[in-house]
């Protein structure tokens, strides 16, 4: 009896191995079927294996544009366009397409026109298309890089750089090539290590009424008259200054008016500010530069208030 228990107990155990070897089983197959199914479903449209790689791009948020230079793969397949993915820093995609023939090993740069944002844009994704039977479907493999701005006109853009003292900020550090603007009380910026969006350092702008940190003479050199521009600054403002808020601002000369960026809340978050601005007609005087202060406070308060400001970017607008 007790052989007869023994041996019912070695069949079930035969029985519930066999069992789960065929659902495993199942389970890989419906895997392997899948991926068969996608790239059986690539191969019909004439998609194929094509691949797709971002060599360099220029993005410029505001403008909504951007200039990327692409390049295909070895890999057979037939493409008609492609799709582009932005993402922002909060995450948000913003779609875009362009009809596109690219060759193998071939290389081009496409420019594209997207929804404009304020938002920092950090990585763009680029898929191949193909128009098959009157639809138009996106290739299964993407390429990812990141966001890179048009070539930098700004000094020193990060920070890193500090000198002993430079006027007109007085006899103390500060960051190579920048000068400090107030409307009343002390002169102060300092070397932050703590509060940074990159890199090492940041600059603090601390016990001033309409503080200002920026570049005139340093950068003006290399702009062209009567262009548009664009001007952009990582600010952070700390949630004890509330309800004041910060910005970029320009200042193209003759000062007829200031132009402001988007409103920088003081939360205690590094937020990404940008305006856009049109150079002056130069005249032949050094105090008539135009001028760009990558961290402003908007409004007049006590002299006891502090920002941060971190990568400052100036660049000629692609449109």
């Amino acid at each position: 009896m007790i052989r007869d228990k023994r041996g019912l107990s070695e069949v079930i155990v035969t029985l519930i191995t066999v069992l789960l070897a065929i659902v495993a089983i199942g389970i890989i197959w419906v895997v392997i079927a899948n991926i068969i199914g996608d790239t059986s479903e690539d191969v019909q449209k004439n998609i194929g294996m094509v691949v797709l790689d971002i060599k360099n791009n220029e993005i410029s948020e505001v403008e909504g544009k951007a200039i990327l230079t692409v390049r295909r793969l070895s890999g057979p397949g037939d493409m008609t366009g492609i799709k582009v993915f932005f993402e922002t820093e909060s995450g948000n995609l913003i779609e875009s397409e362009k009809a596109l023939v690219i060759g193998e090993q071939q290389t081009t740069k496409v420019e594209l026109d997207f929804t404009p944002t304020t938002e920092y844009i950090k990585s763009v994704t680029i898929y191949p298309q193909n128009t098959f039977e009157g639809e138009t479907y996106s290739g299964q493999t993407g390429t990812s890089a990141e966001k890179k701005s048009p070539e930098n006109l700004v000094k020193n853009p990060g920070f890193e750089e500090w000198v002993e003292e430079c006027s007109p900020i007085a006899t103390i550090p500060c960051p190579e090539f920048y000068h400090m603007y107030v409307l009343s009380g002390t002169r102060n910026v300092y070397r932050e290590e703590t509060n940074v969006k990159s890199g090492k350092y940041s600059a603090e702008i601390t016990n001033s009424v309409n503080a200002a940190l920026g570049q005139r003479l340093y950068f003006s050199e290399n702009l062209k008259n009567d262009t548009k521009y664009i001007s952009t600054s990582w600010i952070m403002c700390p949630a004890s200054n509330s309800p004041r808020v910060a910005e970029i601002m320009a200042q193209p000369q003759p000062a007829s008016s200031n132009l402001g960026g988007n409103d920088i809340p003081c939360d205690g978050e590094w937020h990404y500010s940008i305006v856009e601005w049109t150079s002056s007609t130069k005249v032949p005087v050094t105090n008539e530069d135009d001028n760009v202060m990558y961290g402003h406070f908007t409004t007049s308060s006590v002299i006891t208030n502090n920002f941060y400001v971190d990568d400052a970017v100036t660049y000629e607008a692609i449109a």
